[in-house]
């Protein structure tokens, strides 16, 4: 089940003012499943042991880190694909530019595949929610 909550703000891209906000429903992903946990599960379903699954991931963990730290990136079937992404500041020419000065951030990118998207879709099957409304959901001004 997805848990929601709702988050007072301005609309997204605009500079409203405290009169314009609205709430706007969020993913409350304030839980987490763990490597263990999902090895867990993993060796529930098959013949495989948690401690095999364990290491399996972790390998791939760290498969995965090689082959974005090579500039390459990595297709895992139907999941999706996983790439190394880049912030940085404009340039006025290529030349000029300075890894050490333009680069702000290094990124890791997922692009879940069609196949994976569908299954976790509004409308799929086993999609529900459970909405955690605030105990007062108005909008708020100051001074108000």
């Amino acid at each position: 089940m997805i848990h929601l909550k709702f988050i007072n703000r301005p609309k997204p891209g605009t500079r409203a003012s405290l009169n314009d906000r609205k709430w706007y429903a969020a993913v409350d992903n304030s839980t987490q499943d763990d490597i263990e946990t999902i090895a867990n599960r993993i060796a529930a379903h098959c013949t495989v042991t948690r401690h095999d699954c364990l290491a399996v991931l972790s390998a791939l963990r760290g498969e995965i880190i090689d082959s974005l730290k090579g500039g390459r990136s990595v297709k895992l079937s139907d999941l999706g694909i996983f790439k190394a992404g880049v912030r940085c500041q404009g340039i006025d020419k290529p030349e000029d530019f300075d890894a050490g000065r333009d680069l702000a951030r290094l990124s890791v990118q997922f692009f879940p595949s069609t196949k994976f998207r569908r299954t976790i879709a509004l409308g799929a099957e086993g999609i529900s929610f459970r909405v955690h409304k605030p105990a007062a959901a108005t909008n708020t001004t100051a001074g108000a």
